[in-house]
């Protein structure tokens, strides 16, 4: 992929790829970089809005769930530091 995009940059079937596999490893913002730059070159294609606006409810709700397991983690988990392993 890697070497069609730098061969031929306004590939869009190589940049949708591209960002799913972004998309699969977490890199959201990569993916729709990579699915602006495709739509760019072509701003019709259904597919790669549909993508796009996967990758964004997917990477809303990654943000959310990151949020939560961060305060989580931040808050005390006993309350009562009798009941406190020792």
């Amino acid at each position: 992929m890697e070497r069609v995009i730098t061969a031929q940059p306004t590939n869009v079937k190589a940049l949708f790829r591209r960002s799913q596999a972004y998309t699969n490893i977490g890199e959201y913002n990569l993916s729709i970089a990579d699915l602006d730059a495709a739509l760019h070159v072509d701003a019709g294609n259904e597919d790669v809005k549909n993508e796009k606006n996967r990758v964004l409810a997917q990477a809303s709700i990654a943000k959310k769930e990151k949020a939560v397991f961060s305060r989580l983690f931040q808050e005390d988990l006993y309350s009562d530091k009798s009941a406190a392993p020792k």
